[in-house]
């Protein structure tokens, strides 16, 4: 741990995982006032909170996915103060079957009884945290900073001659059911019944649910769609600066995000965002992008097909469809905002997204203020 830290930020080896939780963790670990610890195993875990510091430990929400370290978790804050970093719950992830999920949502109380309070990413996630029991004064929100950021690019790279009138759609997530792979699939073959070719690149590991990518590389060989989709092993945010600047969209119909890191990232580099208006996303977003309710998979067409057809008068491109692509007779009228309007709120969320500087004293301002209100009930 970095000497003269004042916040020990204890977290499992990432072990080449990149989520959105690792990342903000590799982030907030380059402080020298935030000590990164990896602590894996229940052991490590445990021996992690006995060692004698002075630094406020402050645990990943992810050791409450697994019962050995959410127990070790639980004796520790009977003891001490301990905040939880939370960036997700057990109790707010769709599955898995009903008695593994009652475990794991028990353990995760009777941690949160005992915890000093929670540092969460949006006021979404607050909320949650209160309605299982933290007091408001135990609860603080320190909103990450984007990892892959397009502000810090000198020139954004616009959309490529050779694209042609295809839109380019991005979709960057470890599949999970969660994530709502399988409607972004129906959703894109939809754009494509509307006259309008597109591609589509998933960034992302397919290793997470085997049975859900067998499902979907059905649906992508019985809809004929493989010759235009392109997919990609997770990659380092310092690469995804490519992808980000070549998307005419950015897609992610998550049925359940925290806050939506990557959703930022899109912003920051001018791409708008469509997805579904779920847990920590509307807070990501703001008037950035488009999002539908959960399941409306017609109106996740729609908002492709109207950031195809305002690419000309948005500023991303030379390519339009307002006149190209036929009308969308199939699909709900789903306005996206085109020409400066919506470019001007696209670069109004990208500057007030904190960063990193920013984002890390929001962090430690959090923890301060979970520790002054002494796990308040």
């Amino acid at each position: 741990m970095t000497a003269g830290a004042t916040v020990a930020l204890l977290a499992p080896a990432a072990r080449g995982v990149l989520s959105g939780g690792f990342l903000v963790n590799r982030a907030l670990g380059r402080s020298p006032a935030v000590g990164r610890v990896n602590a894996t195993s229940a052991a490590e875990l445990e021996r992690a909170l006995d060692r004698g510091s002075d630094a406020t430990p402050v645990v990943d929400s992810l050791y409450l996915f697994h019962r050995s370290t959410a127990l070790v978790l639980e004796r520790a804050a009977s003891r001490r103060p301990v905040v939880l970093l939370a960036h997700s719950l057990p109790s707010l992830i769709p599955g898995p079957a009903p008695a593994a999920r009652r475990e794991m949502i028990e353990i995760e109380q009777g941690f949160l009884s005992a915890a000093c309070g929670a540092v969460a990413p949006s006021r979404f996630m607050a909320g949650a945290l209160e309605r299982r029991g933290l007091a408001s004064a135990a609860v603080a929100v320190a909103e990450p900073a984007p990892v892959c950021d397009g502000r810090s690019t000198a020139t954004r790279r616009e959309r490529p001659a050779d694209a042609g009138d295809e839109v380019r759609i991005l979709t960057i997530a470890n599949r999970t059911r969660a994530k709502g792979i399988l409607d972004a699939a129906e959703a894109v073959r939809r754009v494509g019944l509307e006259g309008i070719p597109w591609r589509w690149t998933i960034v992302g590991s397919r290793d997470s649910d085997p049975e859900l990518a067998v499902e979907f590389d059905s649906y992508v060989r019985d809809h004929r769609l493989a010759d235009r989709i392109t997919e990609l092993p997770p990659q380092a945010p310092e690469t995804l600066h490519e992808r980000y600047g070549r998307a005419d969209a950015f897609l992610l119909p998550s049925y359940m995000e925290s806050y939506g890191l990557v959703f930022a990232e899109a912003i920051t580099f001018g791409v708008p965002t469509i997805g579904y208006r779920c847990g920590g996303v509307p807070e990501a977003v703001g008037d950035a992008g488009l999002l539908v309710s959960a399941g409306a998979v017609d109106a996740l067409a729609g908002a492709i097909v109207a950031a195809a057809r305002g690419r000309g008068s948005g500023g991303r491109g030379s390519g339009a469809h307002g006149s190209g692509a036929r009308g969308s007779a199939r699909l709900p009228s789903t306005r996206l905002t085109s020409g400066g309007h919506k470019t001007e709120a696209i670069r109004r969320r990208a500057a007030s997204l904190p960063d990193r500087a920013a984002s890390v004293a929001a962090f430690l301002g959090a923890v301060d203020a979970v520790i002054a209100s002494g796990g308040a009930r």
